[in-house]
Order: C-alpha cells, then structure tokens, then sequence
C-alpha cells in the first residue's frame, strides 16, 4: 500500500472513530428530542458504514485469493450504495429540523428518495455490466471512464433536491443551520471537482464526513443554547415566585391584623397575665411560619399548614371571643400543598365572612381523601357574596389568585369558590395524588 493510500485511511479511519463518538452522543443525550436525536445518529452510523467500507476496499485491493477478491467487490458496491444512503438519512434529519412535527411538503421526500433508488439500481447493475467501475486481472479497482459521470450526476440531482428543500423552507433554518446543511453540497461538490484532476484519493467521503460532523457539532451547540435559554427561564420564573411568596408573606402581616392583635395583648397584661403569654407565644410562632415561607419552595404537610391556622384563629378568637366559632373536621392527612395556601381562605372567612356577620358564626376547616385527589375546604356561614360581583376588598381577591397560581404551578391543584348572600362562603382546595 502507497504512502498516499496510508494516509487515506488513517484519515477514514479517524473518521469512523469521529462519527462512532458522535453517535454514542447522540445516543446519550435522547432524552433531549427523541426524534432529532434518532435521525442524527442514524446520518453519523451510515457515514461509519461508509468509511468502514472503503476503508476495507483499501485494504482488499490487489488482494489475491477468494476472500480478496470478494471483499474488494462487496466493499465498493457498499461504498456506493452507502452513498446513496447517507443521501436519504441527511435529507430526513435535515426535514425535521426544518419542519418537526407538521412535516413537508411529501414532493421533495418522493424526490429524494426516487433519485436515491435510482442510484441503488444502477450499483446492482454495474454488477453485471461495470457501468461505473471494474476490475482488472490483478483485484484493483477501476473507474469506467464512459458511464462513471452518471453516478455522480445521480448524487448530484439528489443533492440539488436537497438543496432546493432548504431553500424553500430556508426561514425556518438558522443561518448556522443553513450553512452547516448546505456543506453537504458545497463540500462534496469542491471534492468531486479535485478528484477529476487528482485520481486516487476518495477525497468525496472525506468531504461527506466533514458535513456530517459539522451537522453534529451544530446540533450540540443548538441544544447548549436552548439549554441556556431555559436556564434563564428556569431563573425567572423562579424569581417570580420569590415575589409572589413575598407578596403573599406580607399580606397575611397586615397592619390592621398587627394592630388588633397588639390591642388584645395589651388588655390581656392586665387582666389575665398568662393568657397574655400565651398569646405572644402564638403570635411569635404565626410571624416565624410567615417567615419560613419565604424559604421553602417546595409544597408542605396539611398538618404544618394547620398548626399555623390554628395560631392564627388563636389570636382571632381572642379578639372576637365567642362570636368566632372554629370547627376542625379533619378525615384525611399525610398530604401536601403549598405554605401559606389554607390560612389566607381562613383569613378570608373570618374577615369578610363571620367578622360582617351580627353575633359571629363558626368557620369549618375540613380535608377529606377520595380516589384520586385530596381536598381541603374552608367553609363559613358568614354573610357570603355574589359571586357574579367584584369583590369588594381587591387585597382579597389577590390572595385568592395567589393561592391559585400556586395550587396550580406547585401541585397541578385547583381552587373552587362558591358563596351565595346571607348564607357563607366555601372554598375548594383539590390535589390530584
């Protein structure tokens, strides 16, 4: 084997080494899109056949003996065909990213692969005839000079469709993407236009390689730029719900609430020293649970969420007395749903429900377990509301989209609420399991 011939397969070699790595990366990296990712590997696995093929064809030529002269014979035959076939696999990874899931138009796929069967017929029957190549006494392999021209025309045409493919949809393409798919024309059109001149060299595969690779290295640096896009939207949306816990945080701490409570505290100092106490020590733990919101960012038990209701309707009732009736009905437990979802509904009850009511009335806080979801509902029998009307306090109607949106994005959960005048107020909290 010449120096020349060293070379060439050393690069082809290189090659199948280059595309192999490629494809065990695409192979990895499935779980990113399914469908691009299957048709990458499949263009860097034939250019591994391909190169394989000629790589044995190399080797095998001029062999003496039967295996000699079969290999050098399968493997050319492969190399054509493998050809045509990269031909197909290129086109079909290229359409997806042009178009995905809505597809084009079937006339350019009908195209591709009409021209590619063509050129597959053609290597069965330079079997026979040796339209294209032959081979001398001695095993080597030689080029028809007459009719060789149509197999490159054949590629061409399919890569002219090819071509025309990308440009009809070129706005759907990156200019990278563009570019890159494009060398599969360019490329193997400069090699074929040197192997004119300089027989000896399949400096065509080689051109082909170089295409594929690139195709591989545009599609790595595609998904590390999306991958940064949704890192970046990964971090707003997570400032987003730092904003809204905030909001959420302070508007359970409102002014009205620090008022009455230190009112309650104050008479309590005098009059009942111990309750007085106690009632500190609730407020303090309530102010705590509001701060430690702020830093969970994931969903919390039902029973964390109850003892800081049960601290809030603490200091309620020690303002309303018995005029706040509380009513816990607890059937079910062990579940989650985000902080701070159930006490701004109780808060709801108590203010705008029984707080309006003459005499006061009870608030009912009950959870309860059916097949496929969990529920939590915060009933008063205050003096309700139409429902079909605007709320009259908007910080309340704040703090109800607030838990919605959180119900939603942190547990796919909902919120229900129905109320009718003169009768109270029920609102729904349902977790799917």
């Amino acid at each position: 084997m010449s120096m020349t011939a060293v070379v060439h397969v050393a690069l082809e070699i290189w090659g199948v080494i280059l595309c192999l790595l490629a494809a065990i990366c695409v192979y990895l990296g499935r779980n990113v899109d399914y469908e691009a990712n299957r048709r990458l590997m499949a263009l860097q696995l034939c250019n591994v056949l391909l190169l394989g093929m000629d790589v044995l064809a190399w080797v095998f030529r001029g062999r003496e003996g039967v295996l000699g002269w079969y290999m050098v014979r399968i493997s050319n035959g492969m190399v054509f065909f493998c050809s045509y076939l990269i031909l197909i696999a290129y086109f079909e990874y290229a359409a997806w990213m042009v178009a995905r899931e809505k597809g084009i138009s079937p006339v350019w796929r009908r195209a591709v692969y009409v021209t590619a069967a063509t050129g597959v017929v053609c290597c069965v029957v330079n079997q026979f005839n040796h339209m294209f190549y032959y081979f001398d006494e001695n095993n080597f392999y030689h080029r028809n000079t007459t009719y060789f021209w149509i197999s490159h025309a054949i590629a061409i045409v399919g890569m002219l469709i090819f071509m025309g493919m990308l440009l009809h949809y070129r706005r759907k393409l990156s200019n990278v993407r563009m570019v890159v798919f494009s060398s599969y024309l360019v490329l193997p059109f400069l090699a074929a236009v040197i192997q004119t001149f300089y027989y000896g060299l399949s400096l065509l595969n080689i051109a082909i390689t170089v295409s594929v690779l690139w195709a591989f290295l545009a599609a790595q640096v595609g998904y590390m730029l999306e991958l940064t896009e949704r890192t970046k939207e990964l971090v707003e949306q997570e400032r987003r719900n730092t904003d809204t816990q905030i909001k959420i945080v302070l508007s359970q701490i409102q002014p009205h609430f620090l008022y009455n409570v230190f009112n309650t505290i104050y008479y309590l100092c005098g009059s009942d020293p111990g309750k007085a106490q106690d009632a500190v020590n609730r407020f303090a733990t309530y102010l705590r649970g509001n701060l430690n919101s702020l830093k969970s960012s994931t969903p919390v038990s039902l029973e964390t969420e109850l003892e800081h209701v049960r601290n809030y309707l603490h200091l309620e009732q020690l303002r309303f007395g018995d005029e706040l009736r509380v009513v816990y009905d607890i059937q079910a437990e062990g579940f989650l749903l985000p902080a701070l979802s159930v006490q701004p509904l109780v808060e709801n009850a108590v203010k705008y429900g029984v707080g309006k009511k003459p005499g006061g009335g009870t608030v009912t806080i009950a959870s309860a377990e059916y097949d496929s979801f969990y529920e939590v509902m915060v009933a008063d029998d205050g003096v309700g509301f139409d429902t079909e009307k605007p709320p009259d306090d908007s910080r309340s109607h704040i703090g109800i989209e607030n838990v919605r949106t959180r119900l939603a994005f942190m547990c796919n959960g909902t919120l229900e609420v129905t109320s009718e005048p003169g009768y109270g107020t029920k609102a729904y909290i349902r977790l799917p399991k």
